[in-house]
């Protein structure tokens, strides 16, 4: 089972421009599009916190070249305006080491929150396929099959959806390589998802009127039980819903866990995992044994 991390919305996506709104069901991992390089403010301060001394200091010079050197005030001139001269230029070089230190730690920490959560989103995703695979052979009714597939099933169908246009765009400090070989590991997630969707469309009607009539025919059963006409368990009623239920091939290799399952589901998601997982530890720092 693929872990993740649960850090929500660390990065920032800059979204789509549309007529009057936000764009619909953005992704919790939200991305971080490189902005066109400009000269900062911060840049504009270092600029001005170095020339204004070096300007004083070239003042101090000129001034003590105008100065008999024999003076008292000539050496102290020049050794002022060369302390003030190298100060500032060895204060504006570390300042500016600094500064980019800072931006490159933000940019680290923006892209790893990027990736934990696209991993949390496709652990979301699993949660919901699993309690689909669970519930529906658990309950065996038409009525917790459509209840599964509308709730979960289509919901991970809608999340992979928002992970895969989150991993289109270039996000800033995110690993070179990454966003294209994670996609189409979750297209195949997501292509999987909608066949059994597809199928459910074209089938669920018809079992949910297998449903109603069975549910009326195993209310007048149980009556008749009850009231000792008849001589029947209500566990041993006619299950002719589930019968048809099973027999939606794709549902059925779903529930039994399939190679369709196994192959198309599980195992892009584990490889998409653990390359998120490699790359967020790297962005964080730390290294994961060979």
């Amino acid at each position: 089972m693929p872990l993740r991390t649960g850090a929500e919305n660390n990065a920032q996506r800059v979204p789509r421009k549309s007529k009057g709104s936000r764009p619909v069901g953005l992704p919790v991992c939200r991305n971080v599009r490189q902005a066109p390089r400009r000269v900062s403010r911060a840049t504009l301060t270092l600029a001005k916190a170095i020339a204004i001394p070096v300007i004083i200091s070239s003042i101090g010079l000129l001034i003590a070249l105008h100065l008999d050197a024999k003076l008292e005030l000539h050496k102290q001139l020049i050794s002022a305006s060369l302390a003030l001269l190298f100060g500032a230029c060895f204060g504006g070089i570390v300042k500016m080491l600094l500064d980019q230190a800072v931006a490159e730690k933000r940019r680290r920490d923006d892209a790893a929150g990027f990736v934990a959560n696209v991993l949390a989103d496709l652990k979301k995703v699993y949660d919901h396929v699993e309690r689909a695979r669970l519930l529906i052979p658990a309950h065996q009714s038409a009525k917790t099959y459509g209840d599964e597939m509308r709730e979960d099933v289509t919901a991970g169908v809608v999340q992979l959806r928002n992970v895969i246009r989150a991993l289109q765009g270039r996000v800033a400090g995110v690993p070179v390589g990454l966003q294209e070989n994670v996609r189409p590991q979750v297209e195949t997630m997501k292509d999987y998802l909608i066949e059994l969707t597809d199928e459910f469309r074209a089938e669920y009607r018809s079992l949910a009127d297998l449903q109603r009539f069975h549910e009326q025919k195993a209310d007048k059963l149980a009556k008749a039980f009850a009231e000792g006409s008849l001589d029947m368990p209500q566990e041993q009623m006619p299950a002719f819903v589930w019968t048809a239920v099973e027999r939606l091939p794709r549902l059925a290799e779903f529930m039994r866990g399939g190679p369709g399952y196994e192959t198309r589901f599980i195992g892009p998601l584990d490889a998409a995992s653990e390359a998120l997982r490699t790359a967020h530890a790297q962005l964080i720092g730390h290294r994961l044994d060979a």
